[in-house]
């Protein structure tokens, strides 16, 4: 591939780790914060031409991606009720919803449920 859109690639992927880092840190899962920045260093840093090098990088980034995600699952429900207000069936999503929720109020100050909760 040209080295113009690997480039161009990087730097979408890490715009776009940019705003998980933001959304995470504004209801302080500080720990995935940190990985996740790490993550996008890691991506922008220039590869050599050694494959193992390649390779061991990018398993380096699974493993980091793996640990947000494990962060992520843990979240618990601080609001009463919220499980009862957005119940979509699958946990993850609900907590992923829970932590979008948090954001949005910690920001603009939007409350979960249509301000029911």
């Amino acid at each position: 591939m040209n080295t113009k859109v690997i480039f161009s690639l990087k730097v979408a992927a890490v715009v776009i780790i940019g705003m998980c880092v933001v959304i995470l840190l504004s209801v302080n899962k500080i720990a995935s914060s940190i990985l996740l920045t790490l993550i996008a260093i890691m991506i922008m840093l220039p590869t050599g031409k050694s494959k193992l090098l390649k390779w061991g990088r990018l398993a380096l980034i699974l493993v980091m991606f793996a640990l947000v995600l494990w962060n992520i699952s843990t979240t618990e429900y601080k609001v009463f009720g919220y499980k009862d207000c957005y119940d979509t069936g699958i946990k993850f999503f609900d907590q992923i919803h829970y932590i979008f929720d948090g954001f949005l109020n910690n920001l603009f100050g939007i409350r979960p449920c249509g301000g029911k909760l």
